[in-house]
């Protein structure tokens, strides 16, 4: 049920740009791979790595936040490695193999993005003289 719900928050969130929804649709993943673990149920674990790795990515596409592309490569790694774990060959294997190749050309330019420094950021603030304090007038009483 969890990751149902965390899959519908994900296109729900990413229809409404809702920073706050695809953050519940990945605690709602979290949630779902406390019973959904590795060695339980690797397939359903692969499901749940890759839909947490979609909102992640989706985090990171609505924030710019390198973190989270980082975090959804991350996913996506684990769930390739559960599911090739398996045997199994089917349409989740192709599917978070492409969303990892979606993923993993995106994190070097999301880590390499920079605050923008405008030119008066470096420069230092002028000293206040003698003339500008003889000059200012008397503060209001």
């Amino acid at each position: 049920m969890m990751n149902a719900i965390a899959q519908a928050l994900q296109v729900y969130g990413d229809h409404l740009k809702s920073v706050d929804v695809l953050k519940k649709a990945v605690d709602l993943c979290r949630s779902a791979l406390e019973v959904r673990t590795l060695e339980i149920s690797p397939l359903l674990y692969a499901t749940t790595r890759n839909n947490m790795g979609s909102a992640l990515f989706l985090l990171a596409k609505h924030t710019s936040d390198p973190e989270y592309m980082r975090l959804a490569s991350v996913a996506f790694r684990d769930a390739l490695a559960a599911h090739r774990g398996t045997g199994s060959t089917g349409p989740l294997g192709r599917t978070i193999e492409r969303n990892l190749a979606r993923a993993d050309p995106l994190l070097p330019r999301h880590e390499s993005r920079t605050v923008a420094q405008p030119s008066w950021a470096e420069e230092q603030s002028p000293e206040p003289t003698l003339e500008d304090v003889e000059e200012a007038p008397p503060p209001a009483r």
